[in-house]
Formats: structure tokens, C-alpha cells, sequence
């Protein structure tokens, strides 16, 4: 089987993004729950997961940070949005089962992508180091309707998964004033500390 970078190898070069695709992820995410209730209804999952995944595309398309950063090369094909990080980390968004697998039956393409071997001379033709094998990560999302989204990276070897990180983003924290900000603060956060204490 081919090779790939180990969970701790592949880390540092996802680790400096981890902030910014989970904001880009959450803002999509949140984005499509504000959409009307009756019309999320009637949507199905396909269309739910398109809807976000659209809204992804284009948060990338208009991340300046994204697209003015040297170590970063990004192509969009097929309605899916590649990222390349320092010709050696290679990163797709895609929606994730329960399992953390990705969503969906798997085509030919993907089944390549998830075995680390399709042809990134292709997909970057701007690269010129032709032994390049990059590895192959989703920037996974799965959210429920209580507005928890967990952003797992996850590393495929053909069907099965080979390592993951996991992250659980809260989105969507209720919008408060700065009183009642405070007021959560002090009144709530102390006296936990205090009941801790005292039960020693």
C-alpha cells in the first residue's frame, strides 16, 4: 500500500489551519440553520450536505488569508475544493458519517483519494517535483440540530481509517449582551469552582 504521513507527521501541517477551516466550516454550518425552518425540512440530506459544502467552497474562494498564503495552493474541480499544504498535506472537505467516514458511495476518484494515490500532477499542474505523493486528509464535518459540530481530520487508507483528530466546535453560542455576559461569568463560573473545593 502506498505511503502516507503518520497522525503526529501530518499535524504540524494542519495544525496552523485548524482555526480558520473550523470558522469556515462552522460559518457554513450556521449559515444553512438560519435558513427557514420549513425549508430545512424538506431538504434532504444530500441537498443539506451540497448547501454546506457550496457555502464552503465559496468561503474558501473568499478567504484572503487562504489565498494569499505561499504555503497553500488551492484548486477547485468538480465542486470540490482541494488544498494543498506545502506540497505535502492534501486536504478535501467533505461531510462524515457517524462512523467518520465520508458520506456518500465512493467513485473512482475518491477511492484514489483515499488511497493515497491519485495523480496530484493532475490536480496541480503547476507542481514540478514529479515523485511528489502527498497524503490525503478530510477536513470532515458532521453537526447535529443542537448545534454541536465535530470537524474531525481523517486519514483513509481505502475503506477503512487509518488515524483521525478530532475536534468538537460549538457553534452558534446564543448572541448575549455584555450584562448578562458578566452576569454568566461571575454567578456561574465561581461557585463550581468553590463546590469543587469544598467536596475535597
Amino acid at each position: 500500500s502506498s505511503h502516507h504521513l503518520s497522525k503526529e507527521e501530518a499535524y504540524p501541517y494542519v495544525a496552523p489551519y485548524r482555526q480558520l477551516f473550523n470558522s469556515l466550516i462552522a460559518d457554513a454550518v450556521d449559515s444553512y440553520k438560519r435558513k427557514p425552518p420549513e425549508d430545512r425540512l424538506i431538504d434532504s440530506s444530500r441537498t443539506r450536505s451540497s448547501s454546506i459544502s457550496d457555502r464552503i467552497l465559496w468561503n474558501i474562494g473568499h478567504c484572503e488569508q487562504l489565498l494569499k498564503d505561499p504555503y497553500v495552493k488551492i484548486r477547485r474541480r468538480y465542486g470540490v475544493v482541494r488544498i494543498l499544504v506545502k506540497d505535502s498535506v492534501q486536504v478535501v472537505f467533505k461531510k462524515l458519517d457517524s462512523n467518520l467516514k465520508p458520506s456518500h458511495p465512493s467513485t473512482a476518484r475518491s477511492l484514489n483519494y483515499s488511497l493515497h494515490c491519485d495523480d496530484i500532477h493532475k490536480e496541480f499542474p503547476e507542481i514540478e517535483n514529479a515523485e511528489l505523493r502527498p497524503t490525503n486528509l478530510y477536513w470532515g464535518y458532521t453537526w447535529d440540530l443542537l448545534g454541536e459540530t465535530r470537524t474531525p481530520i481523517v486519514c483513509m487508507d481505502g475503506s477503512q481509517i487509518d488515524w483521525y483528530i478530532e475536534t468538537i466546535t460549538k457553534v452558534a453560542e446564543p448572541i448575549m449582551d455584555t450584562e448578562q455576559q458578566q452576569d454568566r461569568t461571575t454567578k456561574k463560573v465561581r461557585p463550581k469552582y468553590v463546590n469543587r473545593k469544598s467536596n475535597t
